[in-house]
């Protein structure tokens, strides 16, 4: 049997480094797949749901860390899906040989220090992720009818953005390649800021001098609340390191999240019913435009 690659290793065995490892393995795209992360009562619980064949604990330090990966051929693939703070500290020790991927959420910052190291690196962001965290979370069938933003360096060779962009497709994913700065940009207004929104207003609820007693007593009537918090429900750990790596373009879009916000409150105020009504009816049509309207 002919593999897309010999051996595949993942580094973190969340929901989407076990996503991945299950459909690799589902699928025999590759011939071993191994985990490597810092938590072997995590790495032997993605091995006993089939993330993974066998793992490798890691060390407290990067340098350490990378020194279990030093065996990785040409014909290998490393998968960082670690948090994104993580995944810049491996790029700076990784050697230039080997083929790395990364699923994080910014790209960025990861495609400058790939270019600065001259690495064999695609920077992938599938837009699978659920508000569900760990190898608890993982599914493989996360990437079927999803897609997948790619984002290789200058030093990637054509051959291996082609096998990259195949084993997408073979996971159900379709993709696109997109530059680093306008990836940032957008998933900073349509998933950053939706995130920043989430978490804040779970927050604001619990200010309004409702008790959580108050509250859980009656949640299965909150549909409104359910809906736009669950996100909100997301690793805070994961979403820290995003908010702050890709903190230009989510700062422009919460500076106009606020100017919106305040549109709004000012017409509450001032009982402005014409205004409320125009404003209200043109995020409404933008909607409709975007998403279409419900069936």
């Amino acid at each position: 049997m002919k593999f897309l690659f010999d051996r595949v290793m993942i580094v973190g065995v969340g929901q989407i480094g076990s996503s991945i490892g299950m459909a690799l393995m589902k699928k025999k795209l590759a011939r071993e797949v191994i985990g490597l992360g810092r938590s072997t009562k995590n790495l032997q619980e993605a091995q006993k749901r089939g993330a993974i064949q066998k793992y490798v604990t890691l060390g407290a330090t990067v340098l350490s860390r990378c020194g279990s990966l030093k065996d990785a051929s040409e014909n290998d693939l490393i998968i960082l899906a670690t948090p994104v703070q993580s995944i810049s500290d491996y790029l700076k020790m990784l050697s230039a040989r080997v083929l790395v991927m990364d699923v994080g959420s910014t790209k960025g910052g990861i495609l400058k220090i790939a270019n600065q190291r001259k690495l064999r690196f695609v920077g992938a962001h599938p837009m699978a992720g659920t508000e569900k965290s760990g190898v608890q979370g993982g599914n493989p069938d996360l990437f079927q009818d999803r897609f997948c933003f790619l984002s290789p360096s200058h030093y990637c060779k054509k051959s291996d953005q082609k096998r990259i962009q195949e084993l997408w497709k073979k996971l159900g994913c379709q993709f696109a390649v997109i530059e680093p700065g306008l990836h940032d940009r957008m998933v900073g207004t349509t998933s950053h800021l939706p995130h920043v929104v989430a978490y804040s207003l779970m927050s604001a609820v619990m200010r309004m001098s409702l008790s959580v007693n108050q509250l859980k007593e009656f949640k299965d009537y909150f549909a409104s609340l359910k809906g736009m918090t669950r996100i909100a429900a997301s690793s805070p750990e994961m979403w820290h390191d995003i908010f702050l790596d890709n903190r230009e373009y989510l700062l422009m879009a919460t500076d106009l999240f606020e100017e919106e916000l305040k549109k709004i409150r000012h017409f509450i105020l001032k009982k402005d019913s014409q205004g409320l009504l125009q404003a209200l009816r043109r995020s409404q049509k933008s909607r409709f435009q975007i998403f279409g309207h419900p069936q």
